[in-house]
């Protein structure tokens, strides 16, 4: 065993030998010498881990300045998009909402085509200028369009065609465009180019897709198998859903308890 021992820690030198920039360092725990980078050779171990390091996922990943609680909440509100999502995947699974389910499908849709437009805004040489991210950004990579603004452009555009009983929803909707403008550009991820550029294109796509899903697409998932099976509706539709939904359970209970 202490032959075996001896001859790798011999092996180990050796081959510190042909690398310079190493150190010789035992570990407590194996008994064993291992080399360790030092000088320009660390600094080529930090590059190489650098390149294979994962790459953070852009919705999730928020930098802020150390002590700044505005940088804080703004950071929150860049978060905003899954607690979004969140929502219309909670109203399409327990209120079988059409346009909970159309608003969340086009979501998705809607962020891949912005990954999109951000390659090809990169490879044309005459918007290379506008695409890239500002200067000290957390981020690499193209940023034009802002995915975060183009998503909260999307939701404005879809209120804006909804029923007139939406009047909260397009309040709310635009209270949040708003501060993720601000939120994108306050922590330097965009440029106001770049965020104004998502936002008109954001709008645009959620306006078509509410369109087109108010004059069709509702009606169909309504009469289709699908939406009969899982009870699909648009409950914008009807005024004072909850207060009939409220009256047809007391009723029923009362009906229950009789018989």
């Amino acid at each position: 065993m202490q032959r075996a021992e001896s001859t790798r820690n011999r092996d180990r030198r050796e081959a510190s030998v042909q690398r310079p920039g190493t150190i010789i360092k035992r570990n407590r725990w194996t008994g064993f010498d291992r080399p360790y980078p030092c000088g320009s050779a660390l600094v080529r171990s930090s590059r190489e881990q650098e390149r294979n390091m994962r790459i953070a996922f852009s919705f999730t990943h928020v930098e802020y300045e150390s002590g700044d609680p505005i940088g804080w909440i703004l950071a929150l509100v860049s978060l905003a998009p899954f607690f979004v999502l969140v929502f219309l995947a909670t109203l399409t699974v327990f209120r079988r909402e059409v346009h909970a389910l159309c608003c969340g499908i086009g979501l998705v849709a809607n962020d891949i085509l912005s990954s999109r437009l951000k390659k090809v805004s990169l490879s044309i040489a005459s918007l290379e200028a506008f695409a890239a991210r500002p200067p000290n950004a957390p981020m690499d990579g193209g940023g034009l369009p802002s995915s975060h603004a183009q998503f909260a452009g999307f939701v404005l555009g879809y209120s804006l065609f909804l029923p007139a009983n939406a009047r909260l929803l397009r309040a709310l909707s635009v209270l949040f465009l708003t501060l993720t403008c601000v939120s994108r550009w306050y922590l330097n991820y965009h440029s106001p180019l770049q965020v104004l550029a998502g936002s008109l294109v954001g709008i645009v796509l959620g306006a078509a897709c509410s369109i087109q899903v108010s004059n069709s697409i509702v009606e169909r998932v309504e009469k289709s198998s699908f939406g009969s099976r899982f009870h699909f509706r648009d409950s914008l539709r009807s005024p004072q859903i909850f207060a009939k939904e409220r009256e047809l359970t007391l009723t029923t209970r009362t009906e229950t308890k009789q018989n």
